[in-house]
């Protein structure tokens, strides 16, 4: 009989633990404690109306996904204002580098080749008259006037030789392009920061 009574006890107690087991609540454990995490507000960094929202409070939100649409008529306008303004430095730094007109290129060598045949003139015309001065066919007054002729013809012929050479150089001085190439790339910089 007492065998039967601890069989007994063994029994409910094995069937209660069963029960037990069974019955018990199975959710997950509760913990106390504190969550970190990094509060982020996000709004636009530029003045400007809003013409769309793609996100909503409480969204997850992936890295680089757009949140929201601006109206960008203000910096598109800059963006073309810094353009215009770039083409035209350009055009400015094209100028000066350039050479005259071709036309004034053509002139310039036009006189200069009248400016060298009135030398080979005054050239020829003064050793005719020194020839003829010891010949006694010739003053000497004629010879100094060839003389002076020639010299002047001279000059002519170097002016005309400059100018042709300030016709093909280019107009602006080495440091009014410098300037202006350092103008292009400020306007080259702010086009870059518009867009």
């Amino acid at each position: 009989m007492r065998l039967s009574i601890v069989i007994m006890i063994i029994l409910g107690a094995g069937i209660g633990w069963l029960w037990w087991s069974q019955q018990r609540d199975t959710a997950s454990p509760a913990w106390q404690g504190y969550a970190e995490a990094d509060y982020v507000k996000v709004a636009p960094v530029e003045q400007g109306m809003l013409t769309a929202i793609s996100v909503a409070r409480g969204d997850q939100i992936a890295r680089g996904a757009p949140l929201f649409t601006q109206d960008d008529t203000h910096e598109r306008a800059a963006r073309d204002q810094a353009m215009r303004q770039l083409a035209q430095a350009q055009e400015q730094l094209a100028n000066l580098e350039a050479a005259m007109k071709p036309t004034e290129v053509t002139q310039a060598e036009a006189n200069l080749t009248d400016a060298r045949s009135t030398l080979e003139r005054a050239r020829a015309d003064l050793q005719r008259d020194e020839a003829l001065l010891r010949t006694g066919y010739s003053t000497t007054q004629t010879v100094d006037q060839r003389r002076a002729d020639y010299r002047s013809a001279e000059a002519k012929a170097q002016h005309a030789e400059a100018a042709l050479a300030q016709a093909k150089a280019p107009m602006g001085r080495e440091r009014e392009i410098e300037a202006q190439r350092a103008a292009v790339a400020a306007a080259q910089a702010a086009v870059a920061m518009t867009e």
